[in-house]
């Protein structure tokens, strides 16, 4: 029988305890609940998981902590490894940013993504020129030469691609 740290019994508590309190959705005139991310049936709104922005989160403060350890501990490090480190920090928070942050909305005419607060733009499925897949993520290029990129674990991607077969004529290269 495997012996398991008290620290993950604490962590699992804790996800349960967060997954009882979330708001839940409408119920539909059926009876069924509304899947979580659909705002009505013309409507599908494509985050991160909570558990992935719980992810990246902790290891960007535990890099957070080893950068800042590194910085005042006695012994001295090249420079080379404090810009390296604070490097690593920041493209570690951008990334954090990014995933905490970014919200797709697919509505019935157009597609709209926001980055909090700084990015914001909607496009019309017709203006949808190409659709291009790999490795999990997919990139999607409009007319007027703006791309929005949807990265793996960004909502439910057979629902993204059911959406984007109905709604446009491109087919992804």
């Amino acid at each position: 029988m495997a012996h398991h740290s008290p620290g993950i019994g604490k962590c699992t508590l804790f996800i349960e305890l967060m997954d009882k309190h979330k708001v839940r959705p409408p119920m539909r005139e059926s009876g069924q609940v509304v899947s979580l991310g659909q705002a009505n049936h013309d409507e599908y709104l494509a985050r991160h998981a909570v558990g992935a922005k719980i992810t990246i989160l902790c290891l960007v403060a535990g890099l957070a902590s080893i950068t800042v350890f590194f910085f005042y501990h006695p012994a001295s490090l090249s420079i080379w490894m404090r810009v390296a480190l604070t490097g690593l920090l920041s493209l570690n928070c951008i990334y954090a940013y990014r995933i905490c942050f970014t919200t797709v909305r697919f509505s019935s005419e157009q597609i709209s993504m926001r980055i909090a607060p700084f990015i914001h733009f909607s496009e019309q499925y017709g203006d949808i020129v190409e659709l291009r897949a790999k490795s999990g993520n997919l990139k999607v290029r409009f007319k007027d030469g703006k791309t929005m990129s949807l990265w793996s674990g960004l909502g439910d991607s057979d629902e993204i691609a059911s959406i984007l077969m109905e709604k446009t004529k491109v087919l992804p290269s």
